[in-house]
């Protein structure tokens, strides 16, 4: 990641240079959006990242959550590629301050408490048709 963040960086910081128009500049969020969200496609990814108790209770929420954490980046990226090639530098500006960091902010709460609550029912209910035998 950190050679792809350095080439990013060198790339486009030279093209926009040699072209003398920020937009190229301003286009690079896009393609790390796209990147990352190309990367997200991939089915369970976000498994790697929960615990097994997690898994059991909300994994399949968790599978969807993934493909719409993709979809938010996707959406992010040509956002920015219109933003950048249609407006002036100050209104990509405070979309680049405002969107990206918000909405992964509200989707991030959401996830939480969408998974949260469906695996605290089904543990509920789990522990009504299996009660604790050790108790």
């Amino acid at each position: 990641m950190q050679a792809i963040s350095l080439f990013l960086v060198v790339a486009f910081g030279a093209a926009s240079l040699i072209a003398d128009d920020p937009r190229i500049a301003m286009l690079k969020p896009s393609v790390i959006y796209a990147a990352i969200g190309a990367a997200m496609l991939k089915p369970g990814w976000i498994n790697r990242y929960m615990t097994e108790r997690a898994l059991e209770l909300s994994g399949d929420v968790a599978f969807v959550f993934g493909f719409i954490w993709a979809g938010l980046m996707l959406l992010t990226a040509s956002l920015n590629l219109v933003l950048a090639w249609t407006t002036n530098a100050a209104t990509w500006a405070a979309f680049v301050a405002f969107f990206p960091p918000g909405s992964k902010v509200i989707l991030f709460a959401v996830h939480y408490l969408v998974q949260r609550s469906v695996a605290r029912a089904r543990r509920d209910r789990l522990a009504t048709v299996q009660p604790n035998v050790d108790a």
